[in-house]
């Protein structure tokens, strides 16, 4: 007599690829954070799209292994994002840095999901649920300042991850991680106060070119990167005025009066540049400037007057 060994069958776990490749790509212009660890594009910023495992049956847990190539990247810390560890890599010496968080994903929800290795294997269980279920993979990025002067790539591959399944030998599911991540040119910062000049009486000011109330102002100025420093002033409210008068704003009521900027006691012309000189990264500049009235041929009349300059740095 021959006896028969109850097996299940090996249908009842079957799975099929359905999306074997695909990939996910993040693109990013990031200011020169010189602190480390500062998110610059947080996960779940990118496009990306998933690989899929179609037609299993049901089977509530088996292991999956995530091996990676890493296309070029290097490790250099581990990083804290939303409270977890994760291992972050640049691509070249002076990159951001960049970290990976997998997610498996079946038709009732995420059945895992954490910080993924670049530079060796992850090992992590998932399951599905039948008739019919499927299981998706998919790669997200984050992107990181790495501490100090950063530059960017442009266009790059980011490696690959492949996801295996030793419960279904011969599948495997590929994604593909790229970037096109630039950091935005150098500039200089400026702090130009709102300065309130005292109030005046028709007596201080009786002819068309008398001036009062002057008053002195700095304007804080703080640049990312050293180098040779130009400045310009244009008017906010009219920015073809190439006179030494500021055109009221909206608001203003009074008449036969306006207001001036000067630098080094002499009224500037909007439009003006000029070179500032040379500064220094990080480092902070006050750069010194006064207002004052300047009665017009106009009648003049009670109120107040308003102008509103612009300030402009640039590099050479």
């Amino acid at each position: 007599m021959i006896a028969s060994v109850g097996m299940v069958p090996a249908a009842a776990y079957a799975c099929s690829v359905d999306v074997a490749t695909a990939g996910t790509s993040i693109t990013a212009s990031f200011d020169n954070v010189t602190s480390p660890d500062v998110i610059l594009v947080p996960f779940g910023r990118g496009r990306y799209s998933a690989t899929y495992l179609r037609g299993c049956s049901n089977y509530p847990s088996f292991p999956v292994t995530l091996t990676p190539a890493s296309g070029g990247l290097t490790y250099v810390r581990d990083v804290q994002i939303d409270g977890e560890s994760h291992p972050a890599y640049g691509w070249h010496a002076s990159s951001p840095l960049i970290a990976f968080r997998y997610r498996l994903q079946t038709n009732y929800g995420i059945v895992g999901e954490g910080p993924l290795s670049m530079d060796r294997p992850t090992q992590v269980a998932a399951g599905v649920s039948g008739p019919n279920g499927f299981l998706s993979f998919v790669v997200d990025m984050a992107l990181i300042s790495r501490g100090g002067g950063m530059t960017g790539s442009g266009s790059t591959s980011l490696g690959t991850v492949e996801a295996t399944f030793t419960r279904f030998p011969g599948l495997q599911l590929t994604n593909r991680q790229s970037g096109d991540i630039d950091r935005l040119p150098d500039t200089c910062y400026l702090e130009v106060p709102t300065t309130t000049l005292r109030d005046v009486s028709q007596s201080e000011i009786p002819n068309p070119g008398d001036t009062a109330a002057e008053t002195d102002f700095e304007v804080l100025m703080y640049c990312e990167a050293s180098g040779l420093i130009d400045l310009s002033v244009s008017d906010a409210n009219a920015p073809g005025n190439r006179t030494d008068q500021l055109v009221p704003t909206a608001d203003s009521g009074a008449t036969g009066v306006r207001t001036q900027i000067l630098r080094s006691g002499v009224p500037m012309t909007m439009g003006t540049k000029w070179e500032y000189g040379n500064a220094q990264s990080g480092s902070d500049y006050y750069i010194p400037f006064s207002a004052r009235y300047i009665r017009t041929a106009d009648a003049i009349g009670p109120g107040i007057i308003k102008g509103e300059v612009v300030l402009s740095a640039t590099y050479r």
